[in-house]
Protein backbone atom coordinates (compact mmCIF):
# COMPACT_ATOMS: atom_id res chain seq x y z
CA UNK A 1 0.00 0.00 0.00
CA UNK A 2 1.38 3.45 1.00
CA UNK A 3 4.19 2.39 3.48
CA UNK A 4 6.88 4.66 3.28
CA UNK A 5 9.36 3.99 1.00
CA UNK A 6 12.11 6.42 1.27
CA UNK A 7 13.26 9.94 0.19
CA UNK A 8 10.80 9.76 -3.27
CA UNK A 9 8.00 8.15 -1.37
CA UNK A 10 5.81 11.27 -1.91
CA UNK A 11 5.75 10.14 -5.92
CA UNK A 12 3.51 7.45 -4.59
CA UNK A 13 0.39 10.08 -4.43
CA UNK A 14 1.12 11.09 -8.10
CA UNK A 15 0.51 7.48 -9.02
CA UNK A 16 4.06 6.32 -9.60
CA UNK A 17 4.35 2.37 -9.10
CA UNK A 18 6.11 1.32 -6.15
CA UNK A 19 8.69 -0.53 -7.98
CA UNK A 20 9.98 2.81 -9.98
CA UNK A 21 9.72 5.07 -6.59
CA UNK A 22 12.05 2.33 -4.87
CA UNK A 23 14.46 2.20 -7.81
CA UNK A 24 14.80 6.01 -8.04
CA UNK A 25 15.65 6.17 -4.24
CA UNK A 26 17.96 3.61 -4.49
CA UNK A 27 19.94 5.13 -7.84
CA UNK A 28 19.89 8.65 -6.36
CA UNK A 29 21.56 6.89 -3.02
CA UNK A 30 24.04 5.03 -5.05
CA UNK A 31 24.96 8.32 -7.00
CA UNK A 32 25.38 10.46 -3.39
CA UNK A 33 27.11 7.78 -1.77
CA UNK A 34 29.71 7.31 -4.63
CA UNK A 35 30.42 11.11 -4.94
CA UNK A 36 30.54 11.58 -1.12
CA UNK A 37 33.05 8.36 -0.69
CA UNK A 38 35.14 10.01 -3.56
CA UNK A 39 35.32 13.24 -2.03
CA UNK A 40 36.56 11.35 0.96
CA UNK A 41 38.63 9.25 -0.74
CA UNK A 42 40.56 12.14 -2.17
CA UNK A 43 40.77 14.65 0.43
CA UNK A 44 41.52 12.12 3.34
CA UNK A 45 45.43 11.81 3.78
CA UNK A 46 45.21 9.03 6.09
CA UNK A 47 43.85 5.74 5.68
CA UNK A 48 43.01 5.10 9.04
CA UNK A 49 40.85 8.18 9.17
CA UNK A 50 39.49 7.11 5.63
CA UNK A 51 38.02 4.04 7.34
CA UNK A 52 36.71 5.84 10.03
CA UNK A 53 34.82 8.29 7.92
CA UNK A 54 33.91 5.62 4.98
CA UNK A 55 30.53 4.37 6.64
CA UNK A 56 29.15 7.72 6.67
CA UNK A 57 27.93 7.85 3.24
CA UNK A 58 26.27 4.18 3.92
CA UNK A 59 24.57 5.08 7.06
CA UNK A 60 23.32 8.32 5.16
CA UNK A 61 21.95 6.47 2.13
CA UNK A 62 19.92 4.41 4.41
CA UNK A 63 17.98 7.12 5.30
CA UNK A 64 16.85 7.45 1.64
CA UNK A 65 15.38 3.93 1.62
CA UNK A 66 13.80 3.35 4.63
CA UNK A 67 13.08 5.49 7.64
CA UNK A 68 15.20 6.14 10.64
CA UNK A 69 17.06 3.05 11.19
CA UNK A 70 18.59 3.54 14.54
CA UNK A 71 21.81 2.49 14.87
CA UNK A 72 22.84 4.29 12.05
CA UNK A 73 21.77 7.36 13.49
CA UNK A 74 23.90 6.44 16.08
CA UNK A 75 26.77 5.75 13.93
CA UNK A 76 26.58 9.25 12.18
CA UNK A 77 26.57 11.01 15.85
CA UNK A 78 29.60 9.44 16.51
CA UNK A 79 31.97 11.82 14.51
CA UNK A 80 29.61 15.00 15.31
CA UNK A 81 29.95 14.08 18.76
CA UNK A 82 33.57 13.66 18.40
CA UNK A 83 33.94 16.72 16.91
CA UNK A 84 32.39 18.61 19.92
CA UNK A 85 34.89 17.05 22.10
CA UNK A 86 37.77 18.33 20.01
CA UNK A 87 36.56 21.49 20.59
CA UNK A 88 37.03 21.26 24.39
CA UNK A 89 40.15 20.72 23.81
CA UNK A 90 40.27 23.60 21.74
CA UNK A 91 41.40 20.99 18.37
CA UNK A 92 38.83 22.72 16.15
CA UNK A 93 37.49 26.25 15.22
CA UNK A 94 34.48 27.27 17.04
CA UNK A 95 32.21 27.68 13.53
CA UNK A 96 32.52 24.16 13.55
CA UNK A 97 31.93 23.45 16.91
CA UNK A 98 28.22 24.77 16.42
CA UNK A 99 28.38 22.69 13.08
CA UNK A 100 28.95 19.61 14.64
CA UNK A 101 26.83 20.29 17.94
CA UNK A 102 23.58 21.05 15.41
CA UNK A 103 24.37 17.48 13.61
CA UNK A 104 24.07 16.24 17.09
CA UNK A 105 21.16 17.84 18.15
CA UNK A 106 19.45 17.73 14.72
CA UNK A 107 20.04 13.37 14.73
CA UNK A 108 19.05 13.28 17.80
CA UNK A 109 15.38 15.00 17.84
CA UNK A 110 14.71 14.61 14.09
CA UNK A 111 12.48 11.48 15.27
CA UNK A 112 10.62 13.64 17.68
CA UNK A 113 10.36 17.06 15.41
CA UNK A 114 8.95 14.71 12.50
CA UNK A 115 6.50 12.92 14.90
CA UNK A 116 5.17 15.86 16.30
CA UNK A 117 4.41 17.44 12.97
CA UNK A 118 2.94 14.54 12.24
CA UNK A 119 0.59 14.08 15.37
CA UNK A 120 -0.19 17.84 14.78
CA UNK A 121 -0.78 17.71 10.79
CA UNK A 122 -1.59 14.25 9.94
CA UNK A 123 -2.77 13.00 6.20
CA UNK A 124 -0.57 10.39 4.56
CA UNK A 125 0.52 12.63 2.10
CA UNK A 126 2.40 15.08 4.87
CA UNK A 127 3.77 12.10 6.59
CA UNK A 128 5.50 10.76 3.67
CA UNK A 129 6.70 14.97 3.06
CA UNK A 130 7.73 15.14 6.95
CA UNK A 131 9.80 12.32 6.12
CA UNK A 132 11.16 13.20 2.99
CA UNK A 133 12.32 16.69 4.34
CA UNK A 134 13.90 14.74 6.80
CA UNK A 135 16.04 12.66 4.85
CA UNK A 136 17.07 15.22 2.96
CA UNK A 137 18.78 17.36 6.33
CA UNK A 138 20.00 13.64 7.10
CA UNK A 139 21.84 14.29 3.72
CA UNK A 140 23.09 17.43 3.98
CA UNK A 141 24.00 16.63 7.59
CA UNK A 142 26.10 13.85 6.03
CA UNK A 143 27.85 16.09 3.76
CA UNK A 144 28.74 18.72 7.07
CA UNK A 145 30.07 15.74 9.04
CA UNK A 146 32.40 14.91 5.62
CA UNK A 147 33.69 18.38 4.90
CA UNK A 148 33.89 18.52 9.11
CA UNK A 149 36.07 15.68 9.20
CA UNK A 150 38.33 16.71 6.26
CA UNK A 151 38.62 20.20 7.51
CA UNK A 152 40.05 19.13 10.72
CA UNK A 153 41.37 15.86 9.54
CA UNK A 154 44.76 16.60 11.73
CA UNK A 155 42.69 16.74 14.96
CA UNK A 156 40.34 13.70 14.02
CA UNK A 157 43.58 11.44 13.40
CA UNK A 158 44.95 12.34 16.53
Amino acid sequence: GYNYLGLLHVLRFAGVSKNIVLALNMSIAVVFMLILYKYLKNNLRSEKLLNFAAYLPACIVSTMWMYKNGCDYLLLIYPAAFAVILCMYDKISRHDFKLSLFCCAYLLLSRCLVYTCIVLYYSNLSRGIYKGIDSLIIMIIGVILCRLIVRNQEAFNS
